[in-house]
């Protein structure tokens, strides 16, 4: 799947979520991901979040530890 869309999936998800705290919304956000995506979409999506700051609202250095790959 295309880094790009794996993104913005997971802004949806973020944006939903009624965390304001980035630490909350990194585990919720990651909790989704482990159990509704693929362990291919999990490693794209995690290589994404370590080349740059892309989710407004998240921590992504704990989004990306609480992600299993």
């Amino acid at each position: 799947m295309n880094n790009e869309k794996l993104i913005s999936m997971a802004k949806q998800i973020s944006a939903n979520q009624a965390s304001t705290d980035p630490q909350d919304a990194a585990i919720q956000l990651a909790e989704h991901i482990n159990k509704f995506w693929a362990l291919s979409m999990r490693k794209d999506f995690v290589e994404s979040i370590e080349q740059a700051s892309i989710i407004d609202g998240v921590d992504q250095i704990a989004l990306a530890d609480k992600i299993r790959i």
